[in-house]
């Protein structure tokens, strides 16, 4: 939850702009706090180590209202997990290097290299997120893919004393099919299901063995 809020939504046809009217229809339904993100694959590298990251493109204050997760950075910085900052032996305030795919203005299918300091190492308490999320200002990162206004994920809390699959439905059925709405533990689903299948899987066999 600390990277997607409640509920997140993106379009299955890629980048959008975030319409007034999508606006409207959460504001009227009571969500007081949501942010737009754009967020690509890149590499990062550092002398030679170099890590697969997603870079996510965030406006800070309303990134901070609904995950509560407070990332403070210029525009020439960029905020990595703890795992990454291990992984490449990286300090708040070391310069290190970003390509980011279809950002070359200049020669189409080459990466663009952009140099970022480092302005802060976060923690989301998942392995996997402080080893590959990486956050920076999202004007700057749209401006050097190319994205213009455009963005491909909106976060945000549902409304108090909303059930969080109720309000699910009932945004999946005002944005239409152009969107696909999902509950934050829902990035989990495949691996929720599997530890259901374990437990019943243990249970089965401690059975047998008290046969």
């Amino acid at each position: 939850r600390k990277a997607t809020g409640e509920i997140y939504f993106y379009s299955s046809k890629g980048l959008f702009e975030f319409k007034e009217e999508y606006q409207e229809i959460l504001k009227s339904s009571g969500v007081l706090d949501f942010s737009t993100l754009f967020q690509t694959e890149g590499f990062v590298i550092k002398g030679e180590k170099s890590r697969g990251i997603l870079v996510k493109g965030i406006d800070s204050d309303s990134f901070l209202a609904v995950t509560n997760l407070k990332i403070s950075i210029k525009d020439d910085e960029i905020a990595v997990g703890s795992e990454l900052a291990k992984a490449l032996d990286l300090k708040v305030g070391e310069e290190l290097a970003i390509a980011l795919a279809n950002g070359n203005k200049g020669i189409k299918g080459l990466p663009e290299i952009t140099r970022f300091r480092v302005g802060e190492i976060i923690t989301h308490g998942i392995f996997e997120k402080d080893l590959r999320i990486t956050y920076v200002s999202r004007n700057i990162l749209q401006k050097l893919v190319n994205a213009g206004a455009q963005i491909n994920s909106v976060i945000l809390n549902a409304p108090k004393n909303r059930n969080l699959k109720d309000y699910k439905y009932f945004l999946r059925e005002k944005l239409n099919d152009r969107f696909i709405v999902k509950i934050f533990w829902e990035e989990y689903s495949s691996l929720l299901e599997a530890v259901a299948v374990e437990k019943k899987m243990i249970g089965l066999i401690f059975q047998i063995v008290v046969i």
